[in-house]
């Protein structure tokens, strides 16, 4: 699908589709998608780990995905990054990316 350039939504309302292009799979399977600032990162696909770091920025390379605890977003898929502040590795919960569907398709499984 093609849509109108930068301009052409500005002052549009943010939708869907808009979401979608902002957030796809890149040629090598990992993810670059919009997240939500300050999210943590988790040493393991649980909220009751213990945190390795947060993501500040926006937007994020996520190499692959994976099945974990459920969490905020209603479901189970957690994806694996780099953190911004001490750089080290960590799972983040699907609920804090922009995503249009979780796992999307043509992501690499971790």
């Amino acid at each position: 699908m093609t849509t109108g350039g930068a301009g052409a939504t500005e002052s549009a309302p943010a939708t869907s589709k808009q979401v979608a292009r902002t957030c796809h799979v890149r040629s090598d399977g990992k993810l670059l998608c919009e997240n939500k600032r300050g999210a943590p990162l988790y040493q393991h696909r649980s909220t009751g780990s213990r945190i390795v770091d947060y993501l500040d920025t926006s937007p994020s390379v996520f190499a692959c995905w994976g099945e974990g605890d459920l969490h905020a977003g209603g479901n189970r898929i957690w994806y694996w990054t780099n953190g911004d502040r001490t750089k080290q590795w960590g799972n983040i919960p699907a609920v804090h990316l922009y995503t249009s569907v979780d796992p999307p398709a043509g992501m690499k499984k971790c």
